[in-house]
């Protein structure tokens, strides 16, 4: 690992936190505070990665689907996220999107024996919250799996999105429609 988690904690960018509120609907420190998650997240990825015959795969669930969307806009900015990565990690740190197929498949999978998919799924995840339990430490476990799971709801996720309109957007809406103008 080319940093330690503390040298991470140094990098800022309140760019990706500006443009993240634009799609979420969260005050900037909480949105700031999910940067900081992110990254952590991030730091964990390379972690794992390196570590020699790692079969721990490190998956995004309900609870953390926030970073997952932060790491989203954190890639929009390319250069700074390539710049983070190599300053932080030495390499590039590619995001893996889960495939439709994937998900089709794991359906099948549960309605043909729903002990094995349950039993797999138990098994990826204990090893999942192992590794965040000894690498990042019990106040982060919690924090992205019992805290973020009673905030972030289904419910709560659909009420925070903006969907595709940014605060910028509906300022200017008007001023780019063709009716506006042909009037």
């Amino acid at each position: 690992m080319k940093s330690t988690l503390e040298e991470l904690k140094n990098y800022q960018s309140d760019a990706v936190v500006n443009r993240f509120i634009e799609t979420w609907d969260l005050p900037f420190s909480e949105a700031k505070d999910i940067f900081e998650e992110t990254k952590k997240w991030l730091w964990l990825s390379a972690y794992n990665q390196e570590l020699k015959n790692s079969s721990i795969i490190l998956a995004i669930s309900q609870s953390t689907k926030l970073l997952d969307e932060m790491w989203h806009t954190f890639i929009l900015f390319t250069k700074d996220y390539h710049d983070f990565c190599d300053r932080y990690f030495g390499y590039y740190v590619h995001h893996f999107p889960t495939p439709k197929s994937h998900y089709e498949q794991t359906i099948r999978e549960y309605e043909e024996n729903p002990d094995f998919v349950m039993s797999r799924n138990e098994k990826i995840f204990a090893a999942q919250y192992e590794l965040i339990y000894d690498v990042l430490g019990e106040e982060t476990l919690i924090k992205w799996y019992s805290d973020y799971l009673e905030k972030y709801t289904d419910d709560y996720m659909k009420k925070i999105w903006r969907w595709s309109y940014s605060p910028y957007d509906t300022r200017v809406r008007a001023s780019v429609r063709l009716s506006s103008i042909m009037s």
